[in-house]
């Protein structure tokens, strides 16, 4: 009987002891593993082989029953990733690794999440945009038309008419597919027609990839300008200090 404590959470990583860490449970859930096959893992690995002392937790099962539950740091995490097998390893490896990731770049760069928050938000005023357009010509809308405009837009960023893993997505990119499907949003308002909004959106993606590497660039070198003048200014003052300790 399949562990009853499987289930899977919203975000791989959570925020638990003030450490990004991922649970025995949501790795069980990636690696499609018994939960008591991955805390084996665990157990004969991270704690019997290497030592570690692992975080760990409580909670009860549908029986009433508590069972454990492991919370890994990143690197024992990567550590017992090869030690877990199920049909499902290499995806479930590839997952973890990339939520890590994402974490960091979450943490390092905390603007991340206001531009995520901002790709989200874009998508609820496009469909709306596509139900208002097709309501005025006696046409109803259903899921297939959502999941039409937003792989359109997905393979205006990526090339692919298919589903995007935020995760996977630079700031750049997702900043990108924000604006896309504002415009695809006013484009659809206009009336044009699907394929006269996909030339459209890929040029208007071009335009704006190429305006965001000038701008990119632009912000470096006034950065390196800048480095530059502080350089040669500290510079001028360390030999005048010199010059002056001759002369003194």
């Amino acid at each position: 009987m399949k562990n009853a404590l499987r289930t899977r959470p919203a975000n791989i990583i959570e925020n638990r002891h003030s450490k990004p860490m991922v649970s025995s449970l949501t790795i069980a859930d990636l690696f499609s593993r018994r939960h008591d096959s991955v805390l084996r893992a665990i157990r004969a690995v991270l704690i019997g082989k290497l030592g570690l002392r692992i975080c760990a937790e409580t909670s009860l099962d549908v029986q009433g029953k508590e069972r454990p539950i492991y919370w890994l740091e990143e690197r024992d995490a990567l550590t017992v990733m090869p030690f877990i097998g199920g049909k499902h390893a290499m995806d479930g490896q590839r997952q973890l690794v990339d939520a890590y990731l994402a974490y960091r770049d979450s943490f390092a760069n905390p603007p991340r999440q206001d531009i995520l928050r901002a790709k989200r938000a874009s998508n609820r005023p496009m469909l709306d945009a596509l139900i208002e357009a097709r309501e005025e010509i006696g046409k109803a809308t259903d899921e297939r038309h959502y999941m039409c405009e937003a792989k359109l837009c997905n393979w205006v960023i990526t090339g692919r008419f298919e589903a995007i893993d935020e995760a996977t997505l630079s700031n750049v990119d997702a900043e990108l597919l924000e604006q896309v499907r504002d415009r695809n949003r006013a484009l659809i308002l206009a009336g044009l027609d699907y394929q006269e909004r996909k030339a459209r959106l890929s040029a208007f993606a071009t335009r704006q990839r190429t305006r965001m590497i000038q701008d990119s660039t632009n912000e470096n070198a006034r950065g390196a300008n800048s480095g530059a003048e502080t350089t040669k200014r500290s510079g001028r003052s360390d030999d005048t200090m010199v010059r002056g300790h001759r002369h003194g």
